[in-house]
Formats: structure tokens, C-alpha cells, sequence
């Protein structure tokens, strides 16, 4: 894949590393990086040399959620400018829906692709950084790993229902009344290293992915 701009995307020993890359915005996401995120995805499924795919981010966070500096930025199309307008904006109830939906489509390429997603966490993985997590198969959180949905204080219902999913109803309803300021993953499951590029998700990358790089038991289990 050429020319992406805001993830970095690698293929090695049958495994797909993707990148989120704004560390500067702390991988906040942008709709140009949901973008290159859905084709690196659906290349990773369509590569026959992948196997398994590691989701991480660059920098000091997995994502703190979606990019709201370009609805800041809006402004109305100039009089006149019929071809502009004719587009989407965040006007009304129907434009807002759109948007999410749009939004939806792009990540459910996690959900929908044929090989498993391991989501390397690692720093902040706050409200739309979680709905690209919880699509994942699997998750391996770092022991600085915090997880939230904040803005639930306001909006009532989250875009997807992957809390519930995964957490249950008591426990995915959490976010809701409380406003979801963040969960520190220290502690029993929650546990497990995630260092960039090493750790724990390489080595369940490795072992989905039938290449169990540096797990000498597997090996032996291999060769018998």
C-alpha cells in the first residue's frame, strides 16, 4: 500500500502490523485515517500471505477517539457554491445520523474481514478509539492501558453496542449514567505486556497466525 498518510501498515512472518499514526492528535480519528484504516484492513484479508492482524498505535495512546477538530473547522458553503453544497454537512438530526453511520461502515471492516484482529492497547483508548477495540477479536491491554467512553455523559447510547456485547448489559451499560471517565487495566485478566512491536501481541499474532516466532514449546509441539 502507497502513499497513506496518517497509519503504517507492514506485513512480516504471516502477521499485518497497522498503525495508527497521528501521535501528535494521539491517533484521534480523522476521517481520512478511517479511511486508509477500511483499505489497509481488506488488504490484510486479502493478502494470502496474512494471516493475523495487530492493531496498534504510535505514540502514547492506542486513540483518544475521534477527531472533532474538522466540525470545529466547518464553515457553510459561500453563496453560490452549488457543488459544495449539495454534500453533507452536520446541519441537522439526519446529517449527524449519516455521519455515524459512514463512520460505522468504514469500521466494521474489523468485524467483517475473514482473519482476526488482535487490538495492541497501550495509553488512552477513549470513546471512538474503543468502538475500533471492541470490534477486534482480541484485545491485550498494557498495564497503562485506560478505557472509556466519556462523551456518554452526553449523548445517552453509544454508536455501536460493543460494550454490551462483549461486557454484558450491567457491565456495558456502565458508561452510560457514569460517564465512562476511564478504566486502568491493572489487574488480574486485564493484565499483559504490550510493548510496541513486542510483547504479548506478537506472540498471540504469531500463534494465530501459525508462525510461533520465539515460543520454544510450540516449536517442539510443531516438530512432533
Amino acid at each position: 500500500m502507497n502513499d497513506l498518510r496518517t497509519i503504517i501498515y507492514e506485513v512480516e512472518n504471516g502477521r499485518a502490523r497497522i498503525t495508527l499514526n497521528r501521535p501528535e492528535k494521539l491517533n484521534a480519528l480523522s476521517l481520512e485515517l478511517q479511511q486508509e484504516l477500511n483499505e489497509a484492513l481488506w488488504e490484510a484479508d486479502n493478502d494470502t500471505n496474512v494471516r493475523a492482524v495487530i492493531l496498534r498505535g504510535n505514540g502514547r495512546a492506542f486513540s483518544a477517539g475521534y477527531d472533532l477538530t474538522p466540525l470545529a473547522n466547518r464553515r457553510p458553503a459561500p453563496e453560490g457554491d452549488h457543488y459544495t453544497a449539495v454534500y453533507r454537512g452536520g446541519r441537522t438530526f439526519d446529517d449527524d445520523a449519516w455521519q455515524l453511520e459512514r463512520a460505522q461502515r468504514l469500521r466494521m471492516a474489523i468485524f467483517d474481514m475473514h482473519k482476526p484482529v488482535i487490538a495492541q492497547v497501550h495509553g488512552y483508548c477513549l470513546a471512538g478509539g474503543t468502538d475500533i477495540a471492541l470490534l477486534c477479536d482480541i484485545i491485550i491491554a498494557a498495564d497503562d492501558a485506560t478505557i472509556g467512553f466519556p462523551p456518554a455523559r452526553a449523548m445517552g447510547s453509544l454508536p455501536n453496542q460493543m460494550w454490551v456485547y462483549h461486557c454484558g448489559p450491567q457491565v456495558g451499560q456502565a458508561p452510560l449514567p457514569y460517564g465512562g471517565h476511564g478504566h486502568r487495566c491493572g489487574s488480574r485478566q486485564d493484565r499483559a505486556r504490550a510493548e510496541v512491536g513486542t510483547g504479548e501481541p506478537a506472540r498471540t499474532g504469531s500463534r494465530v497466525a501459525g508462525r510461533p516466532d520465539g515460543d520454544d514449546r510450540l516449536r517442539a509441539a510443531e516438530r512432533e
